[in-house]
């Protein structure tokens, strides 16, 4: 009696040791990926607003993506956060930082169980010294870094998302991701001087080029307490999912 009671603790113990195992166990590829709440577009407002630029220090690039990996708990938390691919500046501690500070994400589900994923994803910087561009008249300086940045009034990522036109042939081939663009922003607060920095190709390079054209003045950097024209670099996210939930453009082509 003793001996079948003590292979059956035994069989028990394996079976639960197996069990916490399957439980503890690290997916790099599920059914359900993981996912911030609200969507890619809500993640990239988050960065938005939460990337400290004070924290960073001017470097020979004007822009760049800090590639990072991560495990999203089952309750949606972040763990185990490491940069893969930094690009100083102090871009790696900001975006470490940024995402130990981030609310909790939907979890990875496999099997109708939430479960344990590695995620990795980049996170794109753009940033100016504090240095100046010299022209001929002082009046037209073009600055990089001022005391008051220049301001969209609003978020730029729902302005992007609810004004576009996703072109035709980047939905039937899904391409998506975040075009570089950088731009001056003028003393009356209009974009001049646009350009392409890291573009996606299949028009969504156009169409960036058209939304940065299209869009309201916006509120003027200040330096030594004058409006001044200022550089200014910003990512442009093309989302399919987001533009079929948001944009206006989809939401009149459905009424038809």
């Amino acid at each position: 009696m003793q001996i079948k009671t003590s292979l059956l603790f035994k069989f028990l113990l394996l079976l639960s040791f197996q069990n916490f195992a399957q439980d503890d166990k690290i997916y790099q590829v599920v059914e359900q990926q993981p996912e911030f709440i609200g969507g890619h577009s809500a993640f990239l407002r988050y960065l938005e607003y939460n990337i400290n630029f004070s924290n960073l220090t001017a470097g020979k690039k004007n822009y760049g993506r800090v590639f990072m990996t991560m495990i999203v708990e089952k309750n949606g938390s972040l763990s185990n956060i490491e940069v893969l691919k930094g690009l100083g500046y102090g871009c790696d501690e900001e975006a470490i930082r940024v995402l130990q500070n981030m609310p909790n994400w939907k979890a990875g589900r496999q099997n109708g169980k939430a479960v344990r994923v590695k995620y990795n994803l980049p996170i794109t910087f753009d940033f100016y010294g504090n240095s100046k561009i010299s022209t001929e008249n002082d009046d037209d300086r073009i600055y990089q870094g001022v005391e008051s940045q220049p301001n969209f009034h609003g978020s730029t990522n729902d302005y992007f998302i609810e004004n576009m036109s996703y072109p035709t042939t980047a939905l039937q081939r899904n391409i998506q991701g975040e075009i570089i663009a950088i731009f001056v922003v003028e003393k009356d607060g209009r974009l001049s001087n646009i350009k392409i920095k890291d573009g996606l190709g299949y028009g969504c390079d156009e169409e960036a080029l058209r939304l940065l054209k299209s869009m309201p003045a916006w509120q003027v950097g200040e330096h030594n307490g004058q409006k001044v024209r200022v550089k200014y670099g910003i990512m442009i996210p093309f989302s399919i999912n987001d533009y079929k939930q948001y944009s206006k453009e989809y939401a009149r082509f459905r009424r038809y």
